[in-house]
């Protein structure tokens, strides 16, 4: 676990309703390597006799508490790093008790991947945003003050492009505002609704939308190919009636070719009609048997030796023939459906205020799982109305765009 003076034990024995001594001899024994059975069995004189659920509360809150405790240090060399550490940071770090409120503080101060907001700043345009947000020169429209910042070499082509980077800027500087995200987590606990829902289902009810879309698409395009080939059935009617005149005009260049060629014809046709004949008797003589045939064919048989199948006697043909019975199949089990542990938080809602730990952690697992899609939803109107109330002044200059920079945030 760690040096146990890595954590405050008063902490622990304040929560616990515990001596601090002994919260302290616990803490050491867990640090040693003791499991809490042989703590609670063989240590009982050592801890002043505290049960198994007492020692196991001790051994998660000082497990919390040193992950806390060095995420403070790490989030305190960051910003150091940064060279943006002042002593209000400092004792606001030290005074966190959750790990929620360490990452609201350093929120600000922490490296992000490239997003709109840098690239606004990047280009520019975090003095007009801080004009903007100060309410400098409020005689001014928005649309003029961005003019100034239109360069083309920056990307800014034109005034939206300077407004839209504006809002980001805006946004972010919302969002990041501590006061207000521990305001607005008070609200959503007052009004948030954890909503569960399983992941087969939704995926099924996607397939079956696509599924569906799929089978439209088809039966579309069957009916349009059915309208163009029935659009084509006259094209092709009168092509067919036009086609015989063609045949008509070369009818007579045949005839004329017969005509000359008729003399050597005859004298070939009847080389043709012999060598024909033949062929077709020599078909019909497979039918027929002459009594020369018949002789050669029963010497032959009476020369040729029988084969030895001939030989079997008939009853033992079949166990000779008679093919192997094949294995039986061993039938494989059906496994069992194994039921989904999580079918109890299927379209499932519940306030998160009344949420047990219990049932938080098995939608954690079913959500690590992937089992269950899970999201949560409150009072939005309250949320939005609580951020401008507390964000943008009623006599603002400015105060509509800001009340849309504050719905982006």
């Amino acid at each position: 676990m760690g040096n146990p003076k890595m954590i405050d034990i008063s902490i622990i024995a304040r929560d616990q309703n515990l001596p601090p001594e002994k919260v302290q001899r616990t803490v050491e024994l867990l640090d040693d390597g003791n499991t809490i059975p042989f703590i609670t069995r063989f240590r009982k004189d050592e801890t002043g006799g505290l049960n198994e659920e007492q020692i196991l509360a001790i051994k998660q809150q000082a497990t919390l508490l040193r992950a806390l405790t060095e995420r403070k240090e790490f989030v305190l060399k960051s910003i150091e790093s940064q060279g943006k550490l002042t002593d209000e940071l400092k004792v606001a770090i030290d005074k966190a008790s959750t790990s929620s409120e360490v990452e609201d503080v350093y929120l600000p101060y922490k490296p992000r991947k490239k997003s709109r907001a840098q690239e606004a700043r990047q280009k520019g345009l975090g003095p007009l945003a801080e004009d903007i947000f100060n309410g400098t020169a409020p005689d001014v429209d928005l649309a003029t003050k961005a003019t100034e910042y239109v360069r083309v070499d920056k990307g800014l082509a034109s005034v939206d492009d300077v407004i839209s980077g504006v809002s980001d800027l805006l946004a972010e500087r919302f969002a990041d505002n501590v006061e207000l995200r521990q305001e607005l987590r008070k609200i959503v606990n007052e009004t948030g609704k954890l909503i569960a829902l399983s992941t087969v289902q939704e995926a099924a009810k996607e397939e079956k939308a696509k599924a569906e879309k799929a089978k439209a698409d088809a039966a579309k395009a069957e009916k349009a190919k059915e309208e163009t080939a029935a659009a084509a059935e006259p094209a092709a009617t009168e092509k067919v009636g036009a086609m015989p005149a063609a045949p008509d005009a070369d009818a007579a260049k045949p005839v004329e070719a017969v005509a000359e060629v008729k003399p050597e014809t005859s004298e070939a046709k009847p080389v043709a009609n012999e060598s024909a004949e033949p062929a077709a008797k020599s078909t019909d003589v497979k039918t027929e048997v002459t009594p020369a045939d018949a002789t050669t064919a029963e010497g032959a048989k009476e020369e040729a030796p029988a084969p030895a199948a001939e030989a079997t006697p008939a009853t033992e043909a079949p166990a000779a023939t008679a093919p192997a019975k094949p294995k039986a199949k061993k039938k494989k089990k059906k496994k069992k459906a194994v039921d989904d542990p999580y079918k109890d938080y299927h379209n499932f809602k519940q306030p998160v205020n009344k949420f047990p730990h219990h049932r938080i952690l098995s939608i954690n697992r079913g959500e690590r799982a992937r089992k269950l899609k899970v999201k949560i939803e409150c009072d939005e109107k309250r949320v939005f109305d609580h951020a401008v109330k507390k964000l943008v002044p009623e006599d603002h200059p400015f105060s509509e765009h800001m009340k849309v920079c504050v719905k982006d945030a």
